[in-house]
């Protein structure tokens, strides 16, 4: 399986780029690609999405859209069929989703805590700010969630975030995204505390390490290293990624000398050919799926925007002495699944659904299906498809793969 982001920078300009200029079709980029969850920054609105983009064949597409600027960043996330995420939300705060799907938990301040459907944190009884998830924040909810920069979908193996993180600024847009990276590393921590797996991707907008950047590439000091590491956004990182944080920085991880893997460069000034980039764009797991990793970098002879891809394959098999073989696909939420766990009775349930049925809080495996923000279920486009349930087969686990062994993340 292969979990992809790009920073695409708008949604149909990628197919002006070699090789997609030949393929025309969105359906063959994603083959090319060979990814099952893919993409990010979009710069769209809904009234310009056109069918061949929102309904490509395999694939089901959710999408966020800027609320208050028409074509401002926005982002998107490809399905490979048959994989149906259990749930899908839009924006980092959670206030943004239907009441029913929010754990409506008030204080008399009336600040609602960080619980909501793709986290199972009860209320906080204690009193005063702390626990709250909005707690010394400059910008209100609806501000953060203004500009479609977040989805979140939950796999029952894993709960993707996939998000396009606000660039670095000052005054007003300083505090929104500082706000914007605490709102997310409060939920990250809230999933992780109720025992769930995360993987965060999309453009982080910050760079981690002067590894990150061609000017120490080069062996010319990119600033001092005190000024380098007080970066609040840098710090950020720090304490988010291993050893400090609970989340591993996949391409390090694989890759933990390597120079010159950026992921941006400057196109006004044509940084590219002599790779005279950055490391923006990122995949970063927690450390419960570490025995799934198989492989992780960056596709920098793919073009179509400023940024280039960066992946993650995970194992088909993970042979465990304690737990045995267990199959991704198993513990994925499939339409498969689903129905075996409908047919198997309320009484009992599939290793998927015991995995994201923490507390016994989850809907079920069909309710993303319905959600508005799947384009099929977009006003255009209803009636466009065939019934969903006739893409899917039955899923198997491969017989004939390769397997990982118990392994320890080399941290």
């Amino acid at each position: 399986m292969r979990i992809l982001t790009w920073n695409i920078n708008g949604l149909t300009s990628a197919l002006n780029y070699y090789p997609w200029s030949k393929k025309k079709s969105h359906k063959e980029m994603f083959a090319t690609m060979k990814a099952d969850i893919i993409w990010q920054e979009i710069k769209c609105q809904p009234t310009k999405l056109t069918q061949d983009v929102a309904l490509v064949p395999g694939y089901d597409a959710y999408f966020s859209f800027s609320k208050t600027k028409p074509g401002y960043s926005g982002v998107a996330v490809y399905v490979k069929q048959p994989l149906v995420p259990l749930q899908a939300e839009e924006g980092i705060t959670g206030i943004l989703n239907e009441p029913k799907t929010i754990n409506p938990c008030f204080k008399s301040n009336n600040k609602p805590t960080s619980s909501s459907s793709i986290t199972t944190n009860d209320c906080n009884d204690n009193d005063g700010g702390e626990g709250y998830f909005f707690d010394g924040l400059m910008n209100s909810p609806d501000q953060l969630d203004s500009e479609g920069r977040c989805l979140i979908l939950d796999f029952g193996l894993f709960v993707l975030l996939n998000i396009y993180f606000p660039n670095e600024a000052q005054g007003d847009r300083g505090y929104y995204k500082a706000d914007y990276h605490a709102c997310v590393r409060r939920r990250i921590d809230d999933m992780l505390t109720n025992g769930r797996q995360v993987i965060l991707v999309g453009d982080l907008n910050a760079i981690h390490e002067p590894l990150d950047h061609f000017k120490s590439t080069h062996g010319w000091p990119v600033v001092g290293d005190t000024v380098f590491q007080a970066s609040v956004y840098r710090h950020w990182l720090n304490e988010i990624i291993y050893p400090k944080g609970p989340l591993i920085d996949t391409c390090r991880n694989f890759h933990p000398q390597r120079k010159g893997m950026f992921t941006f460069w400057k196109s006004v000034t044509n940084e590219r050919p002599r790779n005279f980039g950055v490391r923006l764009d990122y995949i970063l797991v927690s450390e419960g799926l570490g025995s799934w990793l198989k492989a992780a970098d960056i596709l920098p002879e793919l073009f179509g925007s400023d940024h280039c891809p960066v992946y993650i394959d995970l194992y088909d098999i993970v042979e465990s002495s304690v737990q045995g073989t267990k199959c991704l696909m198993d513990l994925l939420s499939t339409e498969q699944s689903k129905n075996k766990n409908k047919n198997k009775g309320k009484g009992n349930m599939t290793t998927a659904s015991v995995n994201i049925s923490i507390k016994n809080k989850y809907k079920s495996a069909n309710e993303s299906r319905y959600s508005n923000l799947l384009a099929k279920n977009f006003a255009q486009f209803s009636g466009s498809q065939k019934r969903l349930d006739q893409y899917f087969s039955t899923v198997v686990c491969p017989k004939n793969t390769k397997k990982s062994t118990d392994q320890k993340i080399d941290q």
